[in-house]
């Protein structure tokens, strides 16, 4: 009776040769990586806001004629300020849209009187006062209008 290895012996030289061969493609591939150069090193980490330590400028610190540096000012933004509108008991949708053309909320009359047919809105728009920012678009003016404004006696 043969042994096992004896058996299976053409298999192992397989495994074996296929096993070498593998190590060696490693080795011929590894040998082409290179190292980075300083210089490209350099631009990695000036690219992540790394600088040598004597290229740092201490702000102040004694010693020196330079002025302190003047920090830019930001522009300070101013929210929009809101739009105000009445909308009268009653109105159709078409004099809205002409009422939110007349103060500016929205810029074509027709576009705001075709997106609300288009929604199946325009017999569900609330009277009263809302306040509208400009930056609104058409659809969340409507989504507005279908809440109740303010009450009228304001």
């Amino acid at each position: 009776m043969k042994s096992f290895f004896y058996r299976y012996a053409q298999f192992f030289m397989g495994f074996g040769f296929g096993l070498v061969l593998a190590g060696g493609l490693m080795l011929a591939g590894s040998a082409k990586d290179t190292p980075p150069s300083r210089a490209e090193i350099e631009a990695l980490a000036r690219s992540y806001g790394m600088v040598y330590k004597d290229e740092v400028l201490v702000l102040g610190g004694t010693g020196g004629n330079t002025p302190p540096p003047v920090e830019p000012q930001e522009p300070v933004e101013q929210e929009p300020q809101p739009i105000r509108v009445y909308i009268p008991w009653g109105t159709t949708s078409e004099e809205i849209a002409v009422i939110l053309a007349q103060e500016k909320v929205i810029r074509d009359p027709e576009v705001f009187s075709e997106r609300v047919r288009a929604r199946g809105v325009s017999t569900k728009l609330r009277a009263g006062y809302y306040d509208f920012t400009p930056d609104l678009t058409v659809d969340e003016i409507i989504d507005l209008l279908l809440i109740p404004g303010k009450e009228a006696s304001q």
